[in-house]
Parts: structure tokens; sequence; C-alpha cells
């Protein structure tokens, strides 16, 4: 199965997303880079609302010893986000605040983006850190930035250049930026 690519980066690139086919079969490998080295930063798949949004999602964060903790948590309107399991983190040890920047990799089913052109999707983030950073089931606080996007993927290789784009994108420019940031960001992940 070829997993198609695809980034994005916010408005002010304090959240950074990638998708690239993983090394084990059937996954993709989900990258996150947020400036909220300190804190957590989540996403979701499949829906483009925060109001009301309901279905997985994947926060992560540092356990304060430069390891990366992914959650899995089920949304479920405006309260926290219910724990359903410990992800994997492909995160090199000790690289979770590497620069200053909170960075951590999962993998995910392929077919969260196999077979579509784009996929609906929202953020979150906060700069404060989980209650217990070293327990994945830790209570956190509410998101200080959250916002949509829809990732628009690429050809199914997993070699092929990125695109980047934002649902209120307001030029041509902004999506080239983004797409610089996010080359910055995820290194050989996108060549």
């Amino acid at each position: 199965m070829s997993v198609p690519t695809a980034s994005y980066c916010n408005s002010d690139n304090s959240f950074c997303i990638g998708v690239t086919a993983s090394t084990v079969s059937g996954k993709a490998t989900v990258t996150v880079n947020s400036t909220n080295v300190g804190g957590w930063a989540g996403v979701s798949f499949g829906t483009s609302t925060m109001g009301g949004a309901t279905g997985p999602a994947y926060i992560g964060w540092h356990d304060g010893s430069n390891n990366a903790v992914v959650s899995q948590r089920q949304l479920a309107s405006h309260v926290m986000p219910t724990y359903e399991a410990t992800v994997t983190s492909s995160t090199a040890a000790g690289a979770a605040a590497a620069g200053g920047v909170l960075q951590f990799a999962f993998d995910v089913n392929a077919t969260e983006f196999v077979g579509v052109s784009s996929v609906q999707s929202i953020y979150a983030t906060s700069p404060t850190a989980p209650a217990t950073p070293s327990n994945p089931a830790s209570d956190f606080t509410q998101h200080t930035d959250h916002g949509p996007f829809v990732f628009v993927l690429s050809s199914s290789s997993p070699a092929t250049t990125t695109t980047a784009t934002k649902s209120d994108a307001k030029s041509t420019s902004k999506s080239v930026a983004a797409l610089v940031v996010a080359a910055a960001l995820f290194g050989t992940l996108f060549i």
C-alpha cells in the first residue's frame, strides 16, 4: 500500500505536522513539531471543527527527560479527552525537546490517508506541561492555540515533494513559506 504524503504549518509556524509512509507495512508516520516545548500538542484526523469534536486524537509531550510521550485519546466535545492507549513514539530517545521545539512522531493506520485527496483535521497546543509528564494517561490543561486544517495529500510516493495548505490560506506565498518551514523542521523526512 502506497501512502500519500502531506505537511502543514499553522500561520505563525508554532505547529507543524507531516505524514509520510512508515517503515512498518500498512502504517503512516505522523511527525509533529511545536514551539510549545514545555507543553503539549495534539492532532485529530477526520474532523474539521473544534467545538463538538469527537473521535480519536493523538496528544504528545516530553516526559521531563526529553523523551516523547504520545497518548491516544477519545475526543468528546469540551471535556478532557479520555485516555485510550499509549502510542509508541518513533522519536529518538532524548530528542523530544531538541532545539527548543517539542518533537514527536508515531505511526497510525495508513487507511487514514489512502484513497482520498485531502483529510480534514484539527490541532491544539498548550505551553503548560501535563500534570504528570511521565504518565501517558496524565491530565493536561486546555489548549491555548488551536484550529482546523486540511491535509492536501500528494501522490502516493513517499519520496514526492509535499504540499501544505490552510483552509483559510490567503495567498500562495503563505503556502510556500509553510513548505520551507516544514522542510526545515522535518529535515530529510520530506526529500
